[in-house]
């Protein structure tokens, strides 16, 4: 029995975004203290993360929260005793090739970005209470949604699109050499341009050695 505790997945449920950074350093640091283990990363867009610790799909995940929607699901979580830690705070950038005529600025505000071709994940640009919001742009811009952070970057490097990823998605994946981008601060948001990252989980009671672990 102690083999087949071992061999159990451990599932750790986040978004596209923080998967992209996340996974392959906590993998090492998870082996590193527990050689015999399994994770299991689950993807699945920043706002069901919560929902799916609370369904008991798992009882690890990690995503986003805007200020005001971290205080409303923890009122949320805590019925299901499942607690939030916000482990930093962040926010959206643009990030260009040190070719693209935007790289010799340091902020734009939305509004500023006119016909420009922006790499997008899907989410980014579908609710009015998004921090990106494309209907507070300007005109004539073109979009093409990707399915990763990845893909991103390197239409980012290799065809001159700008992304707008988190500070975390930006330093922490090294799907291509980040020394060949630009890092321009987004300013003027319609909502406030302010991301915690939280651990979302189960108190410890209810987790395993493993789970602690990680």
């Amino acid at each position: 029995s102690h083999g087949s505790t071992l061999s159990q997945p451990i599932p750790i449920i986040t978004s596209p975004t923080i998967n992209s950074a996340m996974a392959l350093p906590l993998n090492a640091a998870f082996l590193e203290e527990a050689p015999y283990g399994n994770l299991d990363f689950i993807v699945v867009p920043g706002e069901e993360v919560g929902q799916k610790i609370i369904k008991n799909d798992g009882n690890l995940g990690v995503t986003y929260f805007k200020k005001d929607d971290l205080e409303s699901f923890r009122l949320i979580a805590s019925r299901y005793q499942v607690n939030v830690d916000v482990l930093m705070q962040d926010c959206l950038h643009l990030l260009v090739s040190k070719d693209h005529p935007l790289s010799a600025l340091d902020s734009i505000s939305p509004e500023a970005l006119t016909q420009q071709h922006f790499a997008m994940l899907s989410h980014y640009s579908s609710c009015d209470s998004s921090v990106v919001y494309t209907e507070t742009f300007g005109a004539n811009n073109r979009y093409t949604t990707f399915s990763n952070i990845g893909l991103i970057k390197h239409a980012v490097l290799n065809q001159n699109m700008i992304a707008i990823l988190s500070g975390y998605a930006i330093h922490h994946n090294h799907s291509i050499d980040n020394s060949h981008t630009k890092v321009i601060t987004l300013t003027d948001t319609h909502v406030e341009n302010e991301l915690h990252l939280a651990l979302i989980h189960r108190a410890d009671c209810n987790l395993t050695y493993q789970e602690k672990v990680l």
